[in-house]
């Protein structure tokens, strides 16, 4: 499983990357600061929402604020993977299907790759 770390401010872009997660097998965690006014209800049982306190963190700082934030108060599950997703970003439309086929190959041969 991989899970899809996002920060979210720019709501105007929620149907966008919607939609391109959505034909993937993937958990989306979408973080909204506390302070802010975005809102974003999850309509899909593979989303997740988070509000982060980012109460006074300089603007510039949120995004790794929250996802520091998130992590430190997450269950990590070691046999999943994390990925993180700009709000303004997507990935390829293979890009899971090659990191897969990526981790499997240096599983089999006990190393790592170019890719991961």
């Amino acid at each position: 499983m991989f899970n899809i770390i996002t920060p979210l401010a720019r709501t105007e872009n929620i149907d966008k990357l919607i939609g391109s997660l959505s034909t993937h097998n993937v958990k989306w965690h979408v973080i909204t600061d506390k302070d802010s006014n975005v809102e974003f209800e999850p309509s899909k049982e593979w989303m997740a929402h988070s509000i982060c306190p980012n109460n006074e963190i300089k603007f510039w700082e949120r995004c790794n604020f929250s996802i520091n934030w998130w992590l430190d108060n997450t269950q990590i599950n070691d046999d999943e993977y994390y990925c993180i997703l700009n709000d303004d970003d997507s990935y390829e439309e293979d890009f899971f299907k090659k990191l897969k086929e990526s981790i499997e190959w240096s599983n089999s041969i006990g190393s790592y790759n170019d890719l991961i």
